[in-house]
């Protein structure tokens, strides 16, 4: 099933925090804390010309995305995704708008890397299909917990 791209706004914050599966709840907590909507608004100020909505016809809003750059002149960026449960019957668009999006991002950046919590197996797999490399876990975020480094450069895609 396709779905459509639009560019986020910050009331998609307020939209999606009580909807996201319940590993991205436990990621984002353990990463940053409870307060899930302050961290989404932050995602999206922190991605301002590079954040965006997957909508499916079907279901609506189902994935909330974005690059947050290092630095207003860096080289690097931080890839972050959250989605809500029906976001699972869109695999395939999922992996084919992943590898776009990481692909256009890269022809701004030279390496596009983040974290993703060890215990979210379902968005560690997906890394790996969409071409990054996954890392050993290491402790990570406010609650300390194993998370692994992930990345991609130029050169990988």
């Amino acid at each position: 099933m396709a779905v459509d791209i639009r560019e986020a706004e910050q009331a998609d914050a307020e939209w999606f925090a009580p909807r996201l599966r319940a590993a991205d709840v436990a990621e984002l907590t353990a990463a940053s804390g409870p307060d899930l909507g302050r961290t989404l608004a932050h995602a999206l100020e922190l991605s301002p010309r590079a954040a965006f909505v997957a909508v499916s016809p079907k279901d609506g809003p189902i994935c909330l995305f974005g690059f947050a750059p290092f630095t207003r002149l860096g080289s690097r960026a931080a890839p972050w995704a959250v989605g809500t449960e029906d976001l699972r019957r869109h695999g395939c668009s999922l992996n084919r708008f992943g590898r776009l999006y990481c692909r256009a991002a890269l022809e701004e950046y030279d390496l596009l890397v983040n974290y993703v919590d060890d215990r979210h197996v379902e968005s560690r797999r997906w890394l790996e299909r969409i071409g990054f490399s996954v890392k050993e876990p290491e402790p990570f975020g406010r609650a300390r917990l194993p998370f692994r480094r992930f990345e991609m450069g130029r050169d990988d895609v």
